[in-house]
């Protein structure tokens, strides 16, 4: 039997797969009408993916809605399956085939990049009122946008001080579950390698 890091990177490295996660976990639920927007692909092509995820408990059963004729699913993640400690899995993902671990990183930035064109994509639908809003200082208070090339010294010691981090909050998560629940704000943090200097 696969264990859960297995399944987990199986799902990631699948491209149609790693676009469903990525769009539930901007939207909370969605039905495969609203999914085939921003996946181009086939509605039977994201069934079938939905259907592997549902069998993996990594997308929940979908809530079903009746609207006149017709019945809509409404599709959510399993937030319990992602419940898990991200150093095993960093190790999980070293002992990872070149292959596996090139087409693992391509499905990561590709996810980014979806992300990024998701939150471009609501901002742009933004009235006035609600850029008015973001540009309160409590909005900027939550908000970081920023770019830029460091030194791997540098890099190491950030990425030390995030690890750190990341386990205070997951213990207390543990503990405060019910105050993690409404996640407000959108985290991407990434480091990587300028390939050009790899070489």
């Amino acid at each position: 039997m696969e264990n859960k890091y297995d399944i987990f990177m199986a799902a990631f490295r699948n491209l149609t797969k790693l676009k469903i996660i990525t769009l539930l976990t901007n939207h909370d639920k969605m039905t495969v009408t609203q999914m085939s927007k921003y996946i181009k692909t086939t509605r039977s092509n994201i069934y079938q993916n939905i259907s592997e995820l549902l069998k993996n408990n990594i997308v929940l059963e979908p809530e079903i809605r009746v609207k006149k004729n017709y019945v809509e699913k409404y599709y959510r993640l399993n937030n319990d399956f992602f419940d898990f400690d991200e150093f095993a899995l960093e190790k999980e993902i070293t002992k990872l085939s070149n292959e596996d671990f090139r087409n693992l990183l391509k499905s990561f930035f590709l996810a980014q990049s979806m992300n990024l064109n998701i939150i471009a994509e609501e901002i742009d639908g933004l009235d006035d009122r609600d850029i008015n809003k973001l540009k309160t200082i409590e909005s900027m208070d939550k908000m970081m946008t920023s770019y830029g090339a460091v030194s791997d010294k540098f890099s190491t010691e950030l990425i030390k001080v995030y690890k750190e981090f990341i386990k205070k909050y997951d213990e207390e998560n543990k503990v405060h579950k019910k105050e993690h629940e409404d996640e407000l704000n959108i985290f991407l943090f990434l480091i990587f390698p300028n390939i050009k200097y790899l070489v």
